[in-house]
């Protein structure tokens, strides 16, 4: 019971230290948007390439800002489609400023890489 009293006491010293704030998740699919993307440093996005499965995907960033490839396995719900990739793109931006994000698509069946670029304006 000690326990239980102390951990209760700890969630309440955190709620009222740190008002909670929500961030933004922009999700993107498909080919990249013709304008530029702005977004505040505090948010996300997710990247859904327009890439069919089998394709590898590799990524830069030009600017202050991070970004990692993901394999996404969906547990529960309706099945994922066969033919689109798997792989997602987790883009954190981390200062103000605008950032590049170079990626390049290689099909199975092509011999030609596809790039694609998002720009972003962070606030």
């Amino acid at each position: 019971m000690k326990s239980l009293l102390t951990i209760a006491a700890l969630l309440l010293v955190a709620l009222i230290a740190q008002p909670s704030q929500a961030a933004t998740l922009l999700e993107i699919s498909g080919e990249p948007p013709e304008a530029t993307v702005e977004m505040d440093a505090d948010g996300l996005a997710l990247i859904t390439p327009k890439a069919i499965a089998g394709s590898s995907i590799a990524i830069k960033v030009n600017g202050k800002a991070k970004a990692k490839v993901y394999s996404v396995q969906k547990i529960g719900g309706e099945p994922q489609l066969l033919g689109p990739t798997s792989q997602r793109i987790l883009f954190t931006p981390s200062k103000a400023g605008k950032v590049t994000l170079k990626v390049t698509i290689s099909h199975p069946t092509l011999k030609e890489p596809k790039t694609d670029i998002y720009t972003f304006q962070v606030n």
